[in-house]
């Protein structure tokens, strides 16, 4: 079985009534889920909460995590976990996920900040088959009941109890998030707080997509993040993406006609935007790129007038004209200043 196939299989949750607080706290626990991904050297998708709230796609299999806020005076039970109520209880909402017959690596995790009672008090990541015996036969009894299944594979379940505060996650992410940039980048954020926002807002468009998808590769285009696209909103935020901005404004700056000059400062700062938010625009940029590598483009005027030709049907029809004529500077200075790595092959 394959991985499109069997993911396809799979129980399809977008229902679940939730807090906007609760919602927020599991984005942001997948967002400090990838800052650890990203350290380590395995490619991956993160999709939000298609089949389970966080889920970690592999070319060999999956994780997913439902992740579970709770008071600090409270702790979870085996009993609390194998209840069903609604749809099912905790475990058997995570179990449906594992199928025996996949020949690649399941892992799923209940994931909250709180301890599991029969959990050591000093162990933050358990895995049910190292459960006391009484706790692991509770557990089967109570999935086989209510899954209605022969045989259940325990050591394919974990329980996390997470060191981040669920309850007031912002502070915990936008620390570890610029420490991570710098540990990964080897500079820092440019701007720290822009990059926190950025992020947010990309796994929260993601995650709020409530549609169903009959294809794989377009579930990930529009529920996931991979590891390139996320490394990629890194970069905007690293020294080198303020590079040919600088060079961009003294060149509007001396263009002779002062209603262009206008046009185009006011136009810069949503250029800026576009090429930190939208994918299509990174697209553009870097065939922008490619194309200038490629051809003998002349000077800045024959460069512009060349991409105009080329590129300006590629666009969405809410980018303005002068948008694209404030890009097609944008990403020439850049290309002049070898943001893109081509003077590498010279």
């Amino acid at each position: 079985m394959s991985i499109p196939v069997y993911y396809l299989s799979l129980p399809h949750d977008l229902s679940g009534s939730r807090s906007k607080n609760r919602f927020r706290a599991e984005l942001l626990w997948g967002v400090s889920k990838i800052l650890d991904l990203m350290e380590e050297d395995r490619d991956f998708t993160m999709v939000f909460d298609y089949a389970c709230d966080i889920e970690v796609h592999y070319e060999n299999g999956f994780e997913f995590f439902q992740i579970k806020t709770h008071g600090r005076s409270k702790s979870y039970t085996t009993k609390r976990l194998t209840k069903v109520e609604g749809e099912g209880s905790i475990l058997g909402k995570l179990y449906v996920l594992v199928k025996n017959n996949f020949p690649g690596e399941v892992r799923v995790a209940v994931v909250s900040n709180v301890p599991y009672s029969s959990m050591p008090a000093d162990a933050l990541i358990n895995c049910f088959s190292s459960l006391p015996d009484k706790d692991q036969r509770e557990i089967v009894t109570a999935l086989k009941d209510e899954l209605g299944i022969d045989s259940i594979d325990l050591s394919k379940m974990f329980y996390v109890q997470t060191n981040m505060d669920l309850e007031h996650p912002d502070d915990a992410v936008r620390g570890k998030l610029t420490l991570a940039f710098e540990r990964i980048k080897k500079c820092e954020p440019t701007n720290p707080n822009a990059l926190y926002r950025l992020i947010v807002d990309t796994v929260s468009e993601k995650a709020c997509y409530e549609y169903s998808a009959a294809d794989y590769d377009e579930i990930l285009r529009l529920k996931g993040l991979t590891r390139k696209q996320f490394d990629e909103l890194l970069d905007l935020h690293a020294e080198k993406s303020k590079t040919g901005i600088s060079a961009a404004t003294e060149y509007i700056d001396q263009l002779p006609n002062i209603r262009d000059r206008m046009i185009y400062k006011r136009s810069l700062p949503n250029v800026l935007k576009l090429l930190s938010t939208s994918w299509l625009i990174k697209e553009i940029e870097s065939e922008i790129a490619q194309f200038l590598w490629e051809n003998d483009v002349g000077n800045m005027e024959t460069a512009i007038d060349l991409l105009i030709t080329r590129f300006n049907d590629r666009f969405p029809v809410e980018v303005s004209r002068a948008d694209k004529a404030v890009l097609y500077i944008v990403v020439i200075k850049r290309f002049e200043d070898g943001v893109y790595g081509y003077e590498d092959d010279i």
